[in-house]
């Protein structure tokens, strides 16, 4: 019997929405981490859903994308 797929974290979603996003700005990792004054690690473990990051981290990544702090959650179901 196959597995079934794991059902994502609502921190897995956020990352992965976030990462979509800094995708289709056409903004690399390295340069979204320094806008957001973090690192490149720290970056990727919130777009992996590896961390339940602070509220500050993600209202500085939607001011860098310049976009509403809720399109980083659209594709959560509340």
């Amino acid at each position: 019997m196959p597995k079934k797929k794991a059902k994502q974290s609502d921190l897995q979603i956020a990352g992965v929405n976030i990462r979509r996003i800094r995708e289709l700005h056409k903004i690399s990792c390295a340069q979204l981490a320094f806008e957001i004054e973090t690192t490149e690690k720290q970056l990727s473990r919130i777009e992996n859903g590896e961390i339940n990051s602070g509220i500050m981290s993600y209202i500085k990544i939607a001011r860098a994308l310049n976009i509403n702090l809720l399109d980083l959650f659209s594709k959560l179901k509340f």
